[in-house]
């Protein structure tokens, strides 16, 4: 299977060191077992760096946490 996955407990922006919340994503292995992998490794502090997440925006952090994802990424055909 090229699937990989997450679930982690993440800090939330603020004040308070008690906020808390948790990351649970699935990361299909369409693009390849090494994207899958890459993103597992890679994901959850892209998203936990950029600046909509630092907002409060998870809404937007979450809908493109892309920016801030730095690899050997190169587009395929479908990008």
């Amino acid at each position: 299977m090229e699937d990989t996955h997450i679930c982690h407990m993440i800090e939330l922006p603020g004040n308070r060191k008690d906020q808390q919340g948790m990351l649970f994503v699935v990361f299909d292995g369409h693009g390849g077992k090494e994207v899958a992998e890459f993103l597992e490794q890679n994901f959850k502090n892209a998203l936990i760096s950029s600046k909509s997440f630092k907002t409060k925006e998870y809404d937007k952090a979450l809908a493109n946490p892309a920016p801030t994802i730095k690899g050997p990424l190169r587009p395929g055909p479908f990008v």
